[in-house]
């Protein structure tokens, strides 16, 4: 069984600067709780922290990925063997103008099913899932519409649209090539939801939830 590290916190009074590092700080927590090893010993075995031209965070001189998420002053961090893209939002985020612009007609048919039956985490559902899929790819969110032809009237010939289809256990992407879950986080009493993507896997993935980690 493949295993995955996750860690969150809250930093109450915090600005995106302050955020950054936070996020920063998770991540080398969640790699330590992966690997058993300690930061130092990490750094000193030649492990770095970096960023990508595109801004996708990486891990240098180990082969693991790594994400970071923030959304006001809660954060997240996801380290495992393999790549992956984390992200994080408020449980009652919406915007329907948002969603008619990048959702696929079945992403905004379940979305609407949702609020129907008053539940109110629909548009984060998906949303989590489209930002976690632009980090895992290091795409962005204008580029996996461009490359995978998500916006209205467009098409991409050769190219999938992207699309996530949500059931009460498993979350499936048209893109075969990665696998999806979400979860739901509570932090100092909010409720948040938190979408992972990753190489698809022959095995399933235990994931590993630390809230707060160490030092937080």
């Amino acid at each position: 069984m493949q295993t995955g590290v996750i860690c969150a916190a809250v930093q109450p009074g915090a600005n995106r600067e302050e955020m950054s590092r936070l996020g920063r700080r998770l991540a080398w927590d969640s790699l330590q709780e992966l690997t058993g090893k300690s930061r130092r010993q990490l750094e000193q075995s030649g492990v770095s922290l970096e960023k990508l031209e595109n801004g996708k965070p990486v891990w240098k001189g180990i082969e693991a990925g790594v994400s970071i998420s923030h959304t006001g002053t809660a954060a997240v961090a996801a380290s495992a063997f393999f790549e992956l893209g984390v992200d994080l939002e408020r449980a009652e985020r919406e915007s329907l103008r948002v969603a008619a612009r990048i959702f696929s007609l079945r992403e905004q048919d379940w979305m609407n099913r949702q609020r129907q039956a008053g539940r109110v985490d629909g548009f984060s559902c998906l949303w989590t899932l489209r930002e976690g899929y632009a980090k895992w790819t290091g795409l962005g969110l204008a580029g996996i519409g461009s490359a995978c032809g998500t916006f209205p009237g467009k098409t991409f010939p050769g190219k999938f649209p992207l699309e996530f289809m949500i059931e009460e256990d498993e979350v499936r992407c048209s893109d075969p090539r990665c696998q999806a879950e979400l979860m739901e986080l509570q932090l100092q009493g909010k409720r948040y939801r938190m979408a992972l993507v990753y190489d698809r896997q022959d095995e399933k993935v235990s994931w590993m939830l630390k809230t707060p980690c160490k030092n937080h």
